[in-house]
């Protein structure tokens, strides 16, 4: 996570990244950017208490093996688990959880084709995961081709949405945004 104070939201924001989540009571911003991974944000609005995941993938492979945590919560099955756990274990009760989703976008490319459509998979995945925990889901933004950022209010549930430009990332030509000094890779200096 990566905290700072924005003077434009004249708030701090806490940015995460894959594989982090945080539920807090605080009156901060969290911000998170998404192209196929899916966040979910939960809140108890009994506590004005929001939280927020990002995972990329529905499951890894060789998840019985819990030999590095950190790894796991980039996984929607241990992403879930890790940030409900995080209200209950503070006294919250599930039955006044709700939810919002997002994410879940198609903007894997490999020459001008769409990959497998991992965003649809990390959606469904999270939908369904709320269902089977009877967390009511009161709003989503999810697939589509543009990567979003959010930026989600903990005290009060709301979320702010901002869709990227459309399409895969340019490829950058190294040899055009470096200065010529340091376009080169140097593996060993001898």
């Amino acid at each position: 996570m990566y905290t700072y104070f924005n003077p434009r939201f004249d708030k701090v924001i806490i940015d995460i990244s894959p594989g982090e989540y945080i539920a807090t009571e605080e009156d901060v911003v969290l911000s998170t950017v998404l192209g196929s991974c899916v966040s979910v944000v939960i809140n108890d609005s009994s506590r004005n208490m929001s939280g927020i995941n990002h995972f990329m993938l529905v499951e890894g492979k060789g998840m019985g093996n819990l030999g590095d945590v950190m790894r796991y919560e980039r996984y929607g099955t241990y992403a879930m688990e890790a940030l409900l756990n995080e209200f209950i274990r503070s006294g919250s009760d599930k039955k006044k959880l709700q939810a919002k989703v997002f994410g879940g976008s198609r903007i894997l490319y490999r020459d001008n084709e769409h990959l497998n459509d991992i965003g649809e998979q990390n959606i469904i995945f999270a939908m369904g995961f709320l269902k089977n925990e009877g967390i009511p889901i009161m709003a989503s933004d999810t697939g589509g081709e543009r990567p979003r950022r959010l930026f989600v209010y903990p005290r009060t549930f709301q979320v702010f949405l901002k869709k990227e430009k459309k399409g895969p990332p340019p490829v950058p030509d190294i040899q055009k945004t470096l200065p010529p000094s340091e376009s080169r890779i140097v593996l060993f200096d001898t």
